[in-house]
């Protein structure tokens, strides 16, 4: 019997954490932790329970045919290349008759785990927008919008901030691990925690501030936190004079949120959305999934950081707004220099 042990990368979810995996003849027998002392703490239950999913008697590993009627639960094995031209052939007969739109597929996993995207590209090809994941309930708009504002996805700087705000999240010891470690170590050496959530959430009950908005008015919520940044003159002038255009008129925007307002649309107490704003001045790095108008919430969350203080970018991307909506702010990047680069805050206004 031959064993071994070898460094690996977990799926089961979209952290990816590192690993390291006992196998006894080619076959996974247990998960441990990685040996790296910076990664040892970066291990759930999901992951040690690889064995039993990978190993599990009932996994389907080769395509099956139902024989009998459906509900009798009766099946035969057949080839992939048999099940791939009897699934193309009835396919194409329903595309033919009902268009492409009558297939709708949904996938459990995020979209690099296990199909490398191929299903979604599947779908690009026959024609068809009905496709689903994970994603699409979790962290994929807050991805999406990311991207689309300043050209790629930044992951908060847990190690460097000092003040940490979480729109809806709640990390915990055996789900987004990672995370969650790394928050606790950053409240070890000082950093503030806000939470934003209806719920007394795990991370919620260990907060500096907890405040329950009600759900959908994270948008209001920034766009109150910017209106006393503003007013107290907590952003980094400097940055906004050499760097930033349209200022003003975010200013005025802004105006519009008096802390009386936002506690009327949010629910929550103004002097305590006052006594949250100032945190930003720290550095603020979020994390949010929210899942009502994730759309404009996230627009009125990225400024902030960068009114606070300068960041360097290295990717530009474009971006164009739907004006169908109220004023937001969008930022891009526009390099001058490697490691360096311009940020540009362009208000677009109602048509």
């Amino acid at each position: 019997m031959s064993k071994e042990t070898r460094y690996s990368v977990c799926t089961v979810c979209d952290i990816g954490c590192q690993l390291r995996t006992e196998a006894e003849d080619g076959k996974v027998t247990r998960v441990i932790a990685h040996d790296n002392p910076m990664l040892a703490k970066n291990i759930c239950f999901k992951g040690v329970a690889v064995p039993q999913i990978h190993n599990h008697k009932e996994r389907i590993k080769v395509p099956l045919k139902r024989v009998g009627e459906r509900g009798e639960d009766k099946w035969e094995e057949i080839s992939y290349e048999q099940a791939m031209d009897e699934i193309a052939e009835k396919l194409k007969v329903l595309v033919d008759e009902h268009g492409p739109e009558t297939l709708a597929v949904s996938t459990s996993g995020w979209n690099t785990q296990t199909t490398h995207s191929t299903d979604r590209r599947f779908m690009n090809l026959l024609g068809s927008p009905n496709w689903i994941s994970g994603v699409s309930l979790c962290a994929g708009n807050t991805a999406a919008v990311n991207r689309l504002t300043y050209g790629w996805y930044p992951m908060a700087d847990y190690g460097n901030t000092n003040c940490i705000v979480l729109f809806g999240h709640n990390p915990r010891k055996h789900s987004w691990t990672p995370i969650f470690n790394a928050i606790n170590a950053a409240k070890d050496r000082g950093a503030k925690v806000i939470v934003l959530d209806p719920r007394i959430s795990d991370q919620a009950e260990t907060a500096d501030l907890h405040l329950r908005l009600k759900a959908g008015t994270d948008a209001a919520m920034c766009l109150g936190w910017l209106k006393v940044i503003f007013d107290e003159e907590l952003y980094d002038k400097e940055f906004v004079r050499d760097w930033c255009v349209g200022f003003e008129e975010l200013r005025q925007r802004v105006d519009e949120y008096p802390l009386e307002r936002v506690e009327k649309i949010t629910g929550v107490d103004k002097a305590l959305i006052a006594e949250a704003a100032p945190f930003s001045s720290l550095g603020i790095r979020w994390w949010g999934s929210p899942y009502d108008n994730p759309l404009q919430y996230l627009r009125r969350e990225i400024p902030r950081p960068f009114l606070l203080a300068p960041l360097a970018f290295q990717r530009p991307d474009t971006y164009t707004p739907d004006d169908r909506h109220n004023p937001f702010v969008l930022l891009s990047a526009q390099e001058t220099k490697p490691h360096a680069g311009q940020a540009l805050i362009q208000v677009y206004k109602k048509g």
